[in-house]
């Protein structure tokens, strides 16, 4: 942002004085001098910066300081960054952060209705809390179009204004029943008064309710509407330590084709995951299959979900390794971390994909026409596991250890430096890499 000189009379005064009102170094005011944000008469600044320069300085900070304030990583600042999250302004050759925007953010994480998936979208989670009404009714009231949405990177969101409606008008209202006990009336009375106006209401997720400011104007002193707003806050802070995830955890399933992908990752899951109560006995030393028992979750995990989704829609190739605790499962990790950040791979997880069939990720490697598994020693853990789950047709399997024939004494990770362990992944990503360009 480049400064326009005014054209009346303006006052000079030495670098060190703007120094002092920026707050910067000394040197900083002589660089925007030299770059021309800044003009200089004899060596003392023309203060022509004081007409907004000045306050939109003050209102804006430095990305480390937002960073700081925001508590969060420099890579989930870039994040932001990339995504349009962050309301960033140039001025004087620096790019800095809106105040006014850091606070918002402050709020929005606060309440839940911060996302970092858009600026102006949230989770419909926060309804769960807010309102405190189960799954199924969200689900219909976002299906009828009771509550504005949109599909966002494979995730349904709802406007942040609207969430911010919806909890003013909620907080500030109670169901007709709660009305009928604070008023002592019976329901059907308060409905007719509803009807006829005498007492206002509002409509959310379908529902009427009342206005807890109208019922304390029939009530007169408002001692029951008081009590009714302290239980409701109480009840909202418990709902929102328990955080009802609900909607996250069956997104998946909502949204997978009419439960085909659901149905098919199910029953390539339970090819290997049968009910056990434990390992079948007597198969541990021979080559007999066997087959283990998973307890059943709907959690999901919301990071793998948008990049589940997003990577089957970009038909990106799965890559997995093994994952073991030994030298050998380090460099198989590092070469398929190496190997993913190629553009038409991405890195996937067989804990996910094995213990949560109805997720995302699980989705994307059942369907994806290739699979890069990469594993660590001649057990061959994730080519045994995946060939039952996504068929051996599927697999493009390498054997790391084949590769680099080294460590075959070693366990402990340590036991090898990290420079040299680091070198060896590079070498069996580029070996995996030329493989499968041929």
């Amino acid at each position: 942002m480049t400064v326009t000189e005014r054209t009346d009379v303006m006052s000079e005064v030495h670098p060190r004085m703007v120094a002092k009102d920026f707050g910067v170094h000394l040197r900083t005011v002589f660089r925007w001098i030299s770059r021309g944000y800044l003009t200089s008469i004899d060596g003392r600044v023309v203060r022509n910066y004081s007409d907004g320069l000045l306050d939109d300085w003050r209102r804006t900070c430095y990305l480390w300081d937002a960073r700081r304030e925001l508590k969060i990583s420099v890579g989930t600042l870039r994040s932001w960054r990339k995504k349009g999250l962050v309301k960033t302004v140039k001025i004087l050759g620096f790019e800095r952060v809106s105040l006014s925007w850091i606070e918002e953010v402050k709020k929005r994480r606060k309440i839940g209705t911060f996302s970092i998936h858009h600026p102006d979208y949230g989770v419909p989670q926060k309804l769960l809390i807010i309102t405190g009404v189960g799954q199924k009714k969200l689900t219909e009231c976002l299906d009828q179009g009771l509550i504005p949405s949109r599909m966002i990177e494979g995730r349904r969101m709802i406007p942040t204004v609207e969430l911010d409606k919806i909890e003013n008008e909620w907080r500030s209202s109670c169901k007709i029943i709660e009305a009928a006990r604070l008023l002592e009336t019976p329901r059907a009375t308060v409905r007719t008064w509803l009807d006829n106006g005498r007492l206002e209401c509002v409509t959310i997720l379908g529902k009427r309710r009342a206005l807890l400011s109208s019922i304390a104007k029939l009530q007169g002193d408002g001692r029951g509407v008081s009590s009714h707003r302290a239980a409701e806050r109480s009840k909202y802070r418990k709902r929102k330590n328990a955080g009802k995830l609900a909607y996250h955890r069956k997104q998946a399933h909502a949204d997978s084709d009419n439960g085909k992908v659901r149905r098919a990752t199910r029953s390539a899951s339970h090819r290997l995951l049968t009910p056990h109560s434990r390992l079948q006995e007597g198969v541990q030393a021979g080559n007999e299959s066997f087959s283990i028992e998973v307890k059943g979750t709907t959690a999901r995990s919301p990071a793998g979900e948008v990049i589940g989704n997003r990577n089957r829609t970009k038909g990106t190739i799965p890559v997995l390794s093994c994952e073991g605790a030994c030298i050998r499962g380090e460099i198989a990790r590092l070469a398929a971390n190496r190997v993913a950040k190629e553009d038409a791979y991405g890195r996937a997880c067989h804990g996910e994909l094995l213990s949560a069939p109805g997720s995302a990720t699980s989705a994307w490697v059942q369907g994806a026409e290739r699979v890069v598994v990469i594993d660590g020693c001649v057990l061959h853990c994730n080519e045994r596991m995946l060939e039952h789950v996504v068929g051996r047709e599927k697999l493009v399997h390498f054997d790391a250890q084949s590769h680099y024939k080294k460590y075959t004494d070693l366990f402990d990770i340590d036991s090898v430096p990290a420079a040299e362990r680091s070198e060896v992944g590079r070498d069996v990503a580029e070996w995996v890499l030329a493989n499968l360009r041929d």
